[in-house]
């Protein structure tokens, strides 16, 4: 589960990325200010994963364990 949890992170900041939310939070703020919202951004993805994201963790998490279960039964048949 951690690692879908770490997948919607990543998404969920790309998403934050992508909708300019890092160029309105780290305007005039100089130099560094690249590296500093992008850190910004991936810690504000995390802690919105963390409240319950937007679930997408868990679907990928049931489709694995799905998956996996039906790759199981196909090896034992």
């Amino acid at each position: 589960m951690d690692q879908a949890l770490e997948f919607e992170s990543i998404f969920v900041g790309q998403m934050l990325k992508f909708s300019g939310f890092s160029d309105a939070r780290t305007q005039n703020i100089g130099f560094g200010g690249e590296a500093f919202s992008a850190m910004l951004l991936q810690e504000y993805a995390h802690k919105i994963v963390e409240s319950g994201g937007f679930g997408l963790a868990e679907q990928i998490y049931k489709q694995l364990v799905e998956d996996r279960g039906s790759n199981e039964n196909l090896s034992s048949a």
